[in-house]
């Protein structure tokens, strides 16, 4: 456990360069400001309950993904590249002691990150705004873990992806992925998949959106989120064990180009 917090540090320490929390910095700065836009050109919301828990989810919906591509960019790959692997390896660390330190990585990026451009923004609009607010924290906080569930999600996919294939190719191919399973949950890909026996049948698993699906259905008062929740965590194990099975499988000493 020491050479994963170890190795965590020091990811995070490399990552966060001046210029990057500067421009992280800058566009925190932007959407809280765009966030307050109605207020300031005095919208007419007085008489517009607002909902807490639907802002935030909206928020999350859009920055979970977004967050997770940012962070996760040849997360394995660039460091087999740069025999940064070889590297590390080369002293008393296991694979999997790396690995876990580059989920931990991209973990505590996702939290820090969705609580400043998504949580932080949505209470600026609950104080500033005079409209009434609806608010129900277990609901909101139930909200949240579930869509971070969903970015561990994608960021299992992506570091799976990436012990697979060389350089940013894993962003690209997890951003299709996502952008599929927006179109399937919205209804865009409906009738597609209802014509295609094996996509109707696993679909729920080729696009997993078990968590953001059940974050839905509880915030519409649903009671029946339990399949989406159950698809959600099974496919979170699935991806995580492939990734660390591969891990295994990569050749240290060659060069990914």
């Amino acid at each position: 456990m020491k050479n994963i917090v170890t190795l965590t540090i020091f990811e995070l320490k490399k990552y966060w360069t001046i210029a990057r929390i500067i421009v992280f910095g800058a566009i925190f700065a932007v959407i809280s400001i765009v966030s307050l836009v109605p207020k300031f050109i005095n919208l007419p919301l007085e008489s517009v309950e607002l909902n807490f828990g639907s802002i935030i989810q909206g928020s999350l919906a859009f920055f979970i993904p977004v967050l997770v591509l940012f962070f996760t960019g040849a997360i394995v790959a660039g460091d087999v590249r740069s025999f940064y692997l070889r590297t590390i390896l080369a002293r008393p660390i296991l694979k999997y002691e790396y690995l876990a330190s580059k989920y931990f990585f991209a973990l505590i990026n996702l939290l820090v990150g969705s609580v400043f451009f998504a949580i932080i923004p949505a209470i600026f609009m609950g104080l500033f705004y005079e409209s009434p607010m609806k608010f129900d924290f277990f609901i909101s906080l139930l909200t949240y873990i579930l869509y971070i569930a969903e970015g561990s999600l994608f960021i299992s996919i992506s570091i799976w992806i990436s012990t697979l294939l060389r350089g940013y190719t894993n962003i690209f191919i997890l951003a299709i992925w996502i952008f599929l399973e927006a179109s399937l949950n919205n209804g865009v890909m409906n009738s597609f998949v209802s014509y295609n026996v094996g996509l109707a049948i696993f679909a729920d698993f080729f696009f997993p959106g078990g968590f953001s699906e059940a974050s839905k259905l509880i915030e519409s008062g649903g009671i029946l989120f339990y399949e989406s929740l159950m698809w959600g965590l099974a496919a979170l194990a699935f991806f995580v064990a492939l990734s660390f099975y591969q891990i295994t499988k990569i050749k240290i000493d060659v060069n990914s180009d």
